[in-house]
This record gives C-alpha cells, structure tokens and sequence, in this order.
C-alpha cells in the first residue's frame, strides 16, 4: 500500500501543477488539504485495510478529471488557462465535491475501523498481499504484484516501480518477451514496462493485448533491446496511437537502450510529457517540436549521437534536469531556465563562460568537459563557488581526442552540500584539506599525476566514505596513510598507479574500511597487514589484473571472514 500512496500523492501534485488547476482557487485548497492529510505520519485510517479502496477510488476520480480536462483542451484551447473560464467548469466542481467526500471518509473513520488500526500496525511493505480493484481472470490466472527498480539520472539513486502481472507469461507474447502492466482501472493501463522482444508483438498477439488502448497510458518504460541494425519503429507506432487519440496523457517516457527510437515529429502532441528518458538510444538528433513540451522537467540524452539541441529547447521553463553527451551550448540571454542538473556539456575558449552559465545559480548537479586556458578556467571555478546548493561536481580537463589537460583549481570551501567530487586532469597540486568541500562524501582522482602523496591531505577530510584514485592520479612510489585518519572511509579504489610501489598504513588509521578494490598496480609488493587483519574487518578485497605473485601472497595473509575475488580482463 505504500506504493500505492506515493504514486497518488504524485498524482495529487501534478494535478495541483497544471497551470490551469492553480487558477482554481477551490480546487487548490482541495487538492491541498487531501495532499497534507496523505503526508500526516499519525493518520491512524492511513494505516488501515480500508485505505487502500479508497486510494485507488481517488486515483480514478483524479484520472477522470484528467480525461475531461484533456478532452475540454482540445475543444478549447488557450481558454483552458483562464481562470475565469475554468472555475466554471463543471469536471473542476465533481472533482472539489469528490475531494470533499474523500476527506470526510479520511476524518470520520468509524470506531470499528479505528480500533483495528492500533499502534502496533504499521503500514504493510511493498511485498504484502493486497486486494486490488480489478476482477482476476479465470482464463488468465490471478493477477501479481511486484516491485521493481529502474536507473535514475544519478548513479546512487534509483526510480521505484510498482507494477501487477498475470501469472501466465503467454499471456501477451512468448517466452522470450516479458510484459507488465499496472492495474487496470476503469480508465485503462495507468503504467507500463515492456522488457525485451517487440512493442508490436506485446500489443497484437493476444485478445487481451489487443483490447488494450495506449492512449489511456501515463508511464511507458521499455527495457528493448533490438538487434543494433533493427531501428525500434515499434517505439514510433505505439506513440503514434497515443498522439492521434483524443486523450494524451501520457507523462513518462523512459526508451533508455532502445536502438533508434523513432520518435514523432509531432512530439509536442504529448503536452503532458514530464520525462523524456533517450539514454544510450543511439538517436542522431531531436525533433524541433520538443521545444513546445511546456511541462518537460527531465531531458536525458546520455549515450545518444545528438551533437546539438534545437533552440526551441530554451523555451522549456519547466526544464529542470538535462543530461547531454558532450554538447556545446551557447545560452541566449532572454533564456529563463532555472536547471538543477547539467550534465555533459562540453565548454572551450571560443565560447564565454559567462555566457552559457551566468545565470544558473541553482544547480545541484554538474558536470562539464573542457579545453580552456588558465584564466578561463578561473572564471568558471569562480562561478562554481557561487553555486550554494551544488551536492555533485564533475570537472574534466581534457582535449578533443580524450587527452587530459592541466586543471587549474580554487578552493572549493563554500560548496557546504558538495558530497561527489570528480576530478579529471592535470593538478598542480592538490587542494589542502581545508579548500575541499567540508562535506565530500565522495571524491575521484583521474590523471592528476600528482607526484606527492595525496593521503596526507585527504586522510583529514572528515566526511569522506568513498575515495578513488585512477588511472595516473598518483605518480610516486610510495604512499603513507598516517595515524588515525580516514576515520569513516569505507570504500578505497586504486586502478592504475603504475608506478606505486609501497603502501603504509598506520595505527587506528582506515579502521572503518571495507571494500579495497586494487586493479593494474604491477609494482605494488603488497597490502598492509593492518587492513588485512585489522579488528573491524574488512570485507570486500578485489584484485583485478594483478601480478600472480602478488595475488599468492595475499592469499596467505588474508583473513578468513575477508572475500577475495580475483579477476583477470584482457
């Protein structure tokens, strides 16, 4: 039930989003009122059996207005957004009244009700056996629940999916294709996740696929992966239906993986769109229309060929996280994106730094190529210093053909949220402790040939769990952990170092380590015995590409409660 509350609190938000709801001054403190009695922890009836018909009953009732309000946009148009036009709306007034209700039944549970849900019951977990509102199929068996994880933009975080299936796999396709769809209401597939073999296929090969209406749907994540030479027009046909519907409600589309999606054109028709997921599609560009998707908030192009963007894309004002593959920008000054995630841009002399990045002050997240001269580089660290909520910062220095360049750095001290910090280039020196972000959580060493012993300064971090140090980052021959630092780090990687011989580590100093990942260090004679026996064991060592040697004599020293895993790649 908890997915089920978390996808209605969504809903209950985006509905509140629309612009013409928020000229609706009933319908916002409706929608406001159901949102904070949904988020109150001690809401004994949110905790009770008897919830759940009721969450599903206001979901419909939300996809109803939905419906209308689609349907009433395409009539109306431009009228849509004008309050005096939509407070008269009668699909607006059942939804207030319908609202009404549902807050009734939310603070007027009845004594029977409320002695049932007691302080010792909790709200179930994702796998517990609920009753759904839908009728299970005698010829198709009884319908499953499951939850599933998909990537998300970060690489620590993930997108939670809750989805039901039918027990019988041949239900829609063969062996090969697996197909799920959310619970089917009264207004259709509200979500659906396809992984591998054809859309067509699983919309064509049985009564029941080809019963189903993809106008009706909300969220679309497709796991395909055709044949490199075999472009995904499956992809183009299922949007094809849903744009030439009378309902295009559609909010969420995911084609991570899928080769050469054949996008529309007419992209625009989907005016709901929120997410455009196109990671690593192979796509060679983007249709103009994407410009007009007004509620776009997510664009993802990682691993595309897109080398540039149409400029309709400065007209998204809603645009809050984009994603590139190494993309020059050049910002025109009436833009009024208020972006928190940049990633991948790609900036050189030719273009001021200013220019693309003066006014985006609330990033989160960024990370940027570059080729630019010293003073250059000093005007975008500058801007970086200003950016009060950045949390991950990825910075490379580096040439057209992928060579690393020199990388000027300023102290960093003022990203108090910075807890990622990648670092690619050539340093100088290394930041004392005191010029890195107080908060890195996170920090990577890439091509640094730093010649001094960067543990000094970075056993002093106080907040560091994670440190990688890769190909090149360390040029010296020995390295030195000193006593007592690195007191919370826990995962330490060493890919690369040709020519690091010997490694230290003294008393009480990495106590909290438990994964060490060492890779190609051929000179590397051996791993300290304090990490190998030390009292809070370590429980993770990787040896990939290690001299045999090397690998024999840690295999006597280890401790038995350590598991090693040793890998050869070619």
């Amino acid at each position: 039930m908890e997915m089920e509350l978390v996808v209605l609190i969504q809903k209950l938000r985006d509905t509140l989003n629309e612009e013409s709801v928020a000229n609706n001054k009933s319908m916002t403190c409706q929608l406001k009122r159901l949102l904070q009695s949904l988020s109150e922890e001690d809401n004994e009836f949110l905790k009770s059996r008897d919830c759940l018909f009721l969450l599903y009953e206001v979901e419909d009732e939300i996809d109803k207005f939905s419906f209308r309000v689609a349907r009433q946009r395409k009539w109306f148009g431009f009228l849509m957004n004008q309050p005096l036009f939509f407070n008269n709306l009668n699909s607006c007034r059942v939804l207030i009244r319908k609202l009404k209700n549902f807050m009734s039944k939310i603070y007027c549970l009845p004594e029977n009700h409320k002695a049932a849900a007691t302080p010792s019951s909790s709200i179930p977990s994702a796998s517990a056996v609920w009753p759904i509102p839908t009728i299970p199929s005698a010829k198709h068996g009884p319908l499953t629940r499951s939850v599933s994880t998909i990537s998300h933009l970060h690489p620590q975080k993930k997108k939670l999916t809750f989805s039901y299936s039918y027990n019988n796999d041949n239900v829609l396709s063969n062996v090969h294709d697996h197909y799920e769809v959310a619970a089917k209401g009264p207004f259709g597939v509200r979500r659906m996740i396809q992984q591998m073999g054809s859309a067509t296929g699983a919309l064509t090969n049985s009564d029941r696929a080809r019963n189903f209406n993809p106008s009706l749907l909300r969220s679309y994540v497709s796991f395909n992966r055709p044949h490199k030479d075999m472009p995904a027009k499956e992809v183009g046909l299922l949007l094809g239906v849903i744009i030439n519907s009378d309902f295009r409600l559609l909010k969420v589309l995911d084609l991570e993986g899928v080769n050469k999606p054949t996008l529309p054109n007419k992209l625009d028709h989907l005016y709901l769109l929120k997410y455009l997921g196109l990671r690593g599609t192979n796509l060679d560009y983007l249709p103009e229309s994407v410009g007009k998707l007004s509620y776009l908030e997510t664009l993802d192009l990682k691993r595309t060929n897109i080398d540039s963007l149409p400029n309709s894309i400065w007209q998204l004002k809603q645009l809050r996280h984009l994603n590139l593959n190494g993309i020059r920008l050049t910002m025109p000054p009436s833009s009024s994106l208020t972006l928190v995630t940049l990633w991948g841009l790609v900036l050189d002399d030719n273009i001021s730094v200013n220019e693309v990045l003066g006014m985006l002050l609330n990033l989160r997240e960024l990370g940027i190529k570059f080729q630019l001269s010293t003073r250059s580089q000093g005007v975008l660290l500058d801007w970086i210093g200003k950016l009060a909520n950045l949390q991950s910062l990825r910075l490379t220095s580096a040439n057209g053909l992928g060579q690393a360049l020199k990388l000027v750095l300023k102290p960093l001290a003022t990203l108090v949220k910075l807890s990622h910090l990648n670092l690619l280039g050539n340093l100088e020196r290394l930041p004392s402790a005191n010029e890195f972000p107080p908060t890195v959580k996170v920090l990577t060493l890439s091509i640094s040939q730093l010649s001094k012993d960067p543990m000094e300064t970075l056993g002093q971090l106080p907040c560091l769990i994670v440190l990688r140090l890769l190909g090149d980052s360390f040029t010296g021959k020995r390295m030195v952990c000193l006593r007592g630092e690195f007191k919370k780090l826990e995962v330490l990687k060493m890919w690369k170092l040709a020519e690091l011989e010997e490694w230290d580590v003294e008393e009480e100093a990495m106590e909290s380590l438990k994964e060490l990942n060492i890779r190609h260090c051929d000179k590397l004679k051996n791993i300290p015995c304090r990490l190998l026996k030390k009292p809070r064991r370590l429980e993770r060592l990787i040896l990939t590409n290690m001299p045999g040697a090397f690998v024999d004599r840690i295999k006597k020293g280890i401790s038995i409660n350590t598991t090693l895993t040793v890998t050869t790649n070619h």
